[in-house]
C-alpha cells in the first residue's frame, strides 16, 4: 500500500513541489548572502548580482517543405513526430516556390503567406524548413529573392541556406569541387576537366571539340548542348557508356549505375541498377558534401569507354530526386535528419533541463525509498523465518532423549545403520 502511494502521481507531483521550493529557499538564501556581501564595500561602485531571463519552452515547432513531389505527403511522413521525447511537437507545412508569399522582419522573423494544395492562402511563421525543388526552372523560373528573404531572418533548413545559395550557381560548386581535387590528386578525385565562359564574347577561345556545353543552372537533362567543332551545333551520341550517381542522406549512402541511349542521361529513357557503395564513393561524397555544408545531396559522373575512368561531373543539392525503389525508406531517412536537425537548433532552455533533472532525481529518490521499503519488509520476514525455524530446532532437541557421553548406538555397526551380526 505504501509503495503504491509512493509510485502514485500525486506523490510524485508533491515530491516535485517540496524540491523545487527547496531550491527557491536556497537561491533565496544565496541571495541575501550575495546582497550582504555587497553591502560592506562602496554601494557606488559594487556591482549588483543580475538575473538572467530564462527562454521559455516553446511547446510547438513549425516545419515548412518546400516543394518535391506533389504525390508525397509530408504530415503523413512525419505523423507523430516530436522533439526531445515529446516535450515539443511538429507541425508540418507544405508549399511550392511557386505558391510563397513572404516578408523578413528584423524583429519577429519571416511571416510567410502559403496556398496549400485544396486549401485557401494562410499565413505562418516557420521554425525550419526542408527544401526538395530547385530555385531556378527551366523555362525562367526564378526564386532566389525568397532564398534571400529566409536568409534575411536566419531561418534554420536541410540544406543549409548557405549551401542552397552557393548551389545556384555551377561555377562556385565546381570551385569547391576543384579545390578537393587539388588536395587528393586527379587520380584520386577524377573531377572532369571544365572550362567556364565568362560572357558568350569570350566563346571565341576554345580548348577542343568535342565538348558538352551547359547553359545557366539548369537541371534534369535541359540546357545542354554538345559541340563537335566550331560550325557545328547538333546533338549527337557520346563515348560514354554509362553514368553513375553517389547519394547521402545524412549517414545514409546509396550507388546507382544508370544507363541511356541519349546522351544527355538524366530526364530521358534510361534504367538503372545498384551498386556498392565503395569506400572510395563514400570518400568522394563525403569531402563533397562536407566542402559545400550539404546533409543532402548526390555526386554524378560518367564512365568512359575510351579508358575505363571514372569521371566526376556534378554535385546536386537537396532537391534530388528519389530512386522510386528505394523513395519510402529514404523519405524516413530525410525524416529522421531533419528532426536531428531540429533538435539541434532548438535546444531545451536551461530551465527545462533542470525541471527534467529534477524530475528524474525526484523519480530516483522514489525508487531508492521503494527499494529500502521492500529490503525491510524481506527483513522483517527473514527474522520470522529465522524464529520458527530456531523455536522448531529446539522442540525438536527436546523431544529426542540424550546419550551418554562414550555410549555407542546398539544394534548399528560405526553408526552407519549396519545390523551386528547375533552371531559373534
Amino acid at each position: 500500500m505504501e509503495e503504491d502511494q509512493a509510485k502514485s502521481p500525486e506523490h510524485q507531483a508533491k515530491r516535485k513541489k517540496e524540491k523545487k521550493e527547496k531550491k527557491k529557499n536556497e537561491n533565496e538564501t544565496q541571495m541575501e548572502k550575495n546582497e550582504s556581501a555587497g553591502d560592506v564595500g562602496d554601494e557606488e561602485t559594487t556591482p549588483k548580482p543580475t538575473v538572467a531571463k530564462v527562454p521559455q519552452l516553446v511547446k510547438r515547432r513549425t516545419l515548412l517543405v518546400i516543394g518535391g513531389k506533389a504525390s508525397i505527403d509530408w504530415p503523413a511522413v512525419f505523423k507523430g513526430a516530436t522533439l526531445h521525447a515529446g516535450l515539443v511537437d511538429v507541425t508540418v507545412e507544405m508549399a511550392s516556390w511557386e505558391d510563397i508569399r513572404m516578408v523578413s522582419y528584423s524583429d519577429c522573423g519571416c511571416v510567410v503567406d502559403i496556398a496549400p494544395a485544396g486549401g485557401s492562402r494562410k499565413s505562418i511563421t516557420p521554425d525550419f524548413l526542408l527544401v526538395r525543388s530547385a530555385l531556378q526552372g527551366v523555362f525562367g523560373q526564378d526564386y532566389r529573392n525568397r532564398l534571400y528573404a529566409f536568409m534575411h531572418s536566419n531561418v534554420p533548413s536541410v540544406n543549409t541556406l548557405d549551401s542552397l545559395y552557393l548551389c545556384q550557381n555551377k561555377p562556385i560548386v565546381y570551385g569547391k569541387l576543384k579545390a578537393i581535387q587539388k588536395v587528393l590528386g586527379k587520380d584520386e578525385f577524377p573531377l572532369i576537366e571544365q572550362a567556364c565562359y565568362a560572357d558568350w564574347k569570350a566563346m571565341t577561345f576554345c580548348s577542343g571539340f568535342p565538348i558538352v556545353a551547359k547553359l545557366g543552372t539548369a537541371h534534369a537533362g535541359f540546357g545542354k548542348m554538345k559541340l563537335n567543332s566550331q560550325s557545328e551545333f547538333e546533338d549527337f551520341q557520346s563515348d560514354w557508356d554509362y553514368d553513375f550517381r553517389i547519394q547521402k542522406i545524412g549517414d545514409n549512402y546509396r550507388a546507382f549505375r544508370r544507363f541511356s541511349t541519349n546522351w544527355k542521361g538524366k530526364g530521358f529513357s534510361q534504367k538503372d541498377e545498384d551498386i556498392p557503395v565503395t569506400p572510395q564513393y563514400k570518400r568522394w561524397i563525403d569531402l563533397a558534401s562536407k566542402a559545400l555544408g550539404m546533409d543532402v545531396c548526390a555526386l554524378d559522373g560518367v564512365h568512359s569507354r575510351d579508358d575505363g575512368k571514372e569521371y566526376i561531373l556534378e554535385l546536386n543539392d537537396s532537391a534530388i530526386g528519389l530512386n522510386a525503389r528505394y523513395e519510402d525508406e529514404d523519405l524516413l531517412h530525410i525524416r529522421d535528419l531533419v528532426l536531428f536537425r531540429m533538435t539541434q537548433a532548438f535546444p531545451l532552455p536551461t530551465n527545462e533541463l533542470t525541471e527534467s533533472q529534477d524530475a528524474d532525481e525526484v523519480e530516483d529518490e522514489d525508487s531508492i525509498d521503494a527499494l529500502k521499503e521492500k529490503i525491510a519488509k524481506l527483513q522483517v520476514k527473514l527474522d520470522q523465518v529465522t524464529g520458527e525455524k530456531n523455536a522448531l530446532l529446539a522442540a525438536q532437541a527436546e523431544k529426542t532423549p540424550s546419550k551418554k557421553s562414550g555410549e555407542k548406538d546398539k544394534g548399528h555397526m560405526f553408526g552407519f545403520g549396519w545390523k551386528k551380526s547375533d552371531k559373534h
